[in-house]
C-alpha cells in the first residue's frame, strides 16, 4: 500500500524543452513533479524527500554523478530512487559508473514518455517494497522487546513477590533494565531519613564504581536524581557536564567526569506521593533519551518501589511481632516480679530494645531529699554507660527529666543541641546524644512516682506509634 496516494516526483534538467517533455509525461501518468534548473536547486528541493528523482548527468553547475553521490550520502535522502537520464554518456561504461555512483537506474536520451514513465513506476514500486520490507523488520524488533520487556516484568514481579531478600530484587531490577535498554550503567537510589536535603543512598548499581556509590548529593539540583524525587517525575538531561537547569557541585561533577557519562535519566520511585528513590540510567555518549526509554524505566521504577514498600511492610510488620512479644514478657514480669527494682529493670531494658534507643533511665522520686534518683539505667555502649553514671540525682524541677517530673506531662526533644535544659550537655557535644524523651511514672492513686528517659542518637520525628509506646512503658 503506498504511503501517499500520489507519488512526488523531483526532475532536475538544466534543458528547458527536456524538462518541460518530462514534467509532461509524467504528470500524464499520475505522479505529482516538481522540477528544478540547476543541481543547487534540485539538492534543496530533494529536502523536501520527494519519492523520485529524475536526474540529468550534465548540468550546469555540478555534474549529475555528484548529484546522485550527494544524495546517497544524505541520510535524509540516500532512501531516495535516482533515475539518471543523458544523450552523451550512453555506452556501457557511462552507465556503470552512473549506477556505482548510486543511481538506482539509468536511461538514455532521447527516451519514449512510454519508457520513461514505466521505469518511473517501477523504481516506484521497488522503493515502496523496501519500505514496506523496513517496516515490518521495524515492527517485528518492536514486537520482540516488547516481548522481553513483559518477559522481564514478569520474572521481576515473581521476584517481588516470592522473596523477601530486597538486596536481591533490586539487583535483579537494575540487571535487567540494563539488558531492555542497552545500558552500560544504572542505578537504584533511595532515601533515607527525614532530613531537609537529599539523603539520598546508592543501594544497587551496575557498571559503575565503588566510589561512586558512595555518591551523596549536596542539594536538590545537584543532579537529575534529587530533582526527579524532589519533583516525583522523570528528569533526563542529553548532558549532565553542560545542563545550566542542573546545578552541579564541585565534588559530584568530580564524580561524573571520573565515570565518564554524560546523558541522565532519573525516574522516582513512587509510592502514592511519596518518593522513596529514584532509578538511575547512565549513558557515555552526549544524547537524549526515547519516549520508550522512559516508559520502560518507569515501569522498572514502579517494581522498585513496590519491592521497597515491600520490604518496609514486612519490617514493621516484624518489629511489632517483636513488640508484642516484649509487652507480653514485660507484663508477665510485672505480675510475677518479687520487687519493684526488678520490674524498673526490665523497663529499663525493654524501653531499649522497642524504641531502639541508646540509653534508657528510671528515676523514683526521693521526696525526703526532694529529688530524682536513678533507680536503674540500660546503655547500648559502655563508654555512654560511663558518662551517664555521673549523673545519678536531680533535684526536682531541674533540668529536662526534672521538668517532666514536676508538670506530669511527656516531653519529646528531637534535638537537644537547641535545648540548653539538658544536664549532661557533655553526651550531646560528644555526639553520642541527639534526642530526649521524658514519660512521668504514674501511681495508681495519680501520684507522680518518677521518670522514665530515653536516649537517641540521630533520628527523625517521633511517630504517634513510638508516643504510645514509651507510655504504654510508663504504665
Amino acid at each position: 500500500m503506498p504511503d501517499r496516494e500520489v507519488s512526488r516526483v523531483l526532475v532536475i534538467d538544466d534543458d528547458p524543452g527536456v524538462r518541460r517533455f518530462l514534467t509532461r509525461a509524467l504528470d500524464a501518468a499520475g505522479l505529482e513533479v516538481t522540477a528544478a534548473e540547476t543541481a543547487a536547486d534540485g539538492l534543496r528541493l530533494a529536502r523536501g524527500r520527494p519519492d523520485l528523482v529524475v536526474l540529468d548527468v550534465e548540468l550546469p553547475d555540478l555534474s549529475g554523478r555528484e548529484v546522485c553521490r550527494r544524495l546517497k550520502a544524505d541520510a535524509e535522502t540516500a532512501t531516495i530512487p535516482v533515475l539518471m537520464l543523458s544523450g552523451v554518456f550512453t555506452d556501457v561504461a557511462d552507465r556503470t559508473q552512473a549506477l556505482e555512483d548510486g543511481s538506482d537506474a539509468y536511461l538514455t536520451k532521447p527516451v519514449t514518455a512510454r519508457e520513461l514513465v514505466a521505469m518511473a513506476r517501477a523504481l516506484l514500486r521497488t522503493a515502496r517494497a523496501e519500505r514496506r520490507t523496513q517496516e515490518h523488520e521495524r515492527a517485528l524488533e518492536a514486537l520482540r522487546r516488547r516481548v522481553a520487556q513483559s518477559k522481564a516484568m514478569v520474572d521481576v514481579a515473581r521476584s517481588i513477590t516470592a522473596s523477601l531478600d530486597l538486596q536481591g530484587v533490586l539487583d535483579r531490577i537494575v540487571d535487567e533494565a540494563c539488558l531492555l535498554l542497552g545500558a552500560q550503567r544504572v542505578g537504584i537510589a533511595v532515601m533515607e531519613g527525614a532530613e531537609p536535603g537529599p539523603a539520598i543512598r546508592f543501594r544497587a548499581v551496575r557498571g559503575l564504581s565503588p566510589a561512586f556509590a558512595e555518591l551523596r548529593p549536596l542539594s536538590w539540583r545537584d543532579g537529575t536524581t534529587p530533582m526527579a524525587i524532589l519533583e516525583r517525575r522523570p528528569v533526563w538531561t542529553p548532558d549532565i557536564l553542560a545542563d545550566p537547569a542542573i546545578e552541579l557541585t564541585p565534588p559530584t561533577r568530580a564524580i561524573i567526569e571520573a565515570e565518564g557519562y554524560r546523558a541522565v535519566l532519573s525516574v522516582p520511585l513512587l509510592a502514592g506521593e511519596r518518593a522513596l528513590g529514584a532509578l538511575v540510567v547512565y549513558r557515555d555518549l552526549v544524547g537524549p533519551f526515547s519516549d520508550d526509554d522512559i516508559d520502560i524505566t518507569q515501569v522498572f521504577a514502579a517494581q522498585a518501589a513496590v519491592a521497597l514498600e515491600n520490604a518496609e511492610l514486612y519490617r514493621r510488620a516484624s518489629e511489632r511481632s517483636a513488640k508484642l512479644t516484649t509487652l507480653s514478657a514485660l507484663t508477665r514480669l510485672i505480675t510475677s516480679a518479687a520487687s519493684s527494682r526488678e520490674v524498673f529493670g526490665a523497663v529499663a531494658q525493654a524501653a531499649v530494645r522497642l524504641l531502639a534507643a541508646r540509653a534508657s533511665q528510671v528515676w523514683v522520686d526521693d521526696p525526703g531529699n526532694g529529688m530524682l534518683r536513678i533507680e536503674d539505667s540500660v546503655s547500648v555502649e559502655p563508654v555512654l554507660a560511663e558518662k551517664l553514671g555521673k549523673f545519678r540525682t536531680i533535684p526536682h524541677g531541674a533540668g529536662l527529666t526534672g521538668a517532666v517530673y514536676a508538670t506530669r506531662r511527656p516531653l519529646f526533644v528531637r534535638d537537644l543541641r537547641a535545648d540548653s535544659r539538658f544536664l549532661n550537655q557533655r553526651i550531646v557535644a560528644d555526639g553520642d546524644v541527639r534526642a530526649y524523651v521524658g514519660v512521668p511514672l504514674m501511681a495508681a492513686d495519680g501520684a507522680v512516682t518518677g521518670v522514665l528517659s530515653l536516649l537517641f542518637g540521630e533520628r527523625g520525628d517521633f511517630t504517634a506509634e513510638e508516643k504510645e509506646l514509651v507510655r504504654l512503658l510508663a504504665d
